[in-house]
């Protein structure tokens, strides 16, 4: 497979002693309030990662991440305002803004995988019960995960481009096991969300993350630190701020 032999490749030529540095690129169809693609170049160097994100335009709410523990959390930084906060993030960009409710039934997780493919697969369907007023609505929902993924690259360096749990506890407490157990690097993600209310057309939302161009760099001087001279700014009202599961 292309992404294992790319792998393999820059896993040969990194360093041992230097930082790593890659690239993702993120592509979405179907949900008009996202851009339809970004980038974001990754640096990690033990347990710290900076990642800086692409803006197309201004105003935006942050451009750089930085961590301290591996991605555990976040400090979010605007280089163009120098300010920072404190952001609920565990991915570049949220799970696809599809499900409704916040209660779920007839909860189904099924896991496969493609051994000559280096890929494995996480499909999940339930049902949500939403309301519009007075009126009680059922939608039912199914998704599909993909991830290919390489042991050529240390896991470790991962980080999560897509957040792949929904939100729903019910469906997260099946979701995320199954998630956790792929091993490996992954290469690529892709999740396709769909959503259909009884007697309505399909919704579908489909997100796309591939890493490329993984290599060993030198991580400049402050790199994963936030500059003394921003300040504490939260996110102004309208500016979305990021709550990504």
């Amino acid at each position: 497979m292309r992404f294992v032999a790319l792998a393999l490749a820059a896993a040969v030529a990194l360093p041992l002693s230097a930082a790593t540095r890659y690239a993702i690129d993120i592509e979405t169809s179907g949900d008009a309030l996202q851009p339809r693609h970004r980038r974001a170049t990754v640096l990690v160097d033990g347990a710290n990662r900076r990642i800086d994100v692409e803006q197309p335009s201004a105003p935006f709410t942050y451009d750089v991440l930085l961590s301290s523990d591996g991605g555990a959390t976040f400090t979010a930084l605007n280089t163009a305002r120098k300010t920072w906060f404190q952001p609920n993030v565990v991915a570049i960009v949220r799970h696809p803004h599809i499900a409704g409710g916040k209660e779920a039934t007839d909860i189904r997780v099924t896991t496969s995988e493609e051994p000559s493919e280096s890929k494995s697969v996480v499909r999940v369907a339930y049902t949500t019960h939403e309301r519009f007023g007075d009126t009680k609505v059922d939608a039912q929902h199914g998704e599909t995960i993909l991830i290919w993924t390489t042991n050529a690259v240390d896991p470790a360096l991962a980080v999560r481009a897509i957040s792949l749990i929904t939100g729903i506890a019910d469906v997260d407490a099946q979701l995320a096991p199954a998630i956790t157990r792929i091993a490996g690097f992954p290469m690529k993600t892709m999740i396709s969300a769909t959503r259909a209310y009884a007697g309505g057309r399909p919704q579908t939302i489909t997100v796309t993350a591939t890493v490329s161009d993984i290599r060993g760099a030198d991580a400049p001087a402050h790199a994963f630190e936030r500059p003394s001279d921003y300040v504490h700014e939260e996110p102004f009202l309208g500016g979305a701020k990021p709550i990504i599961r």
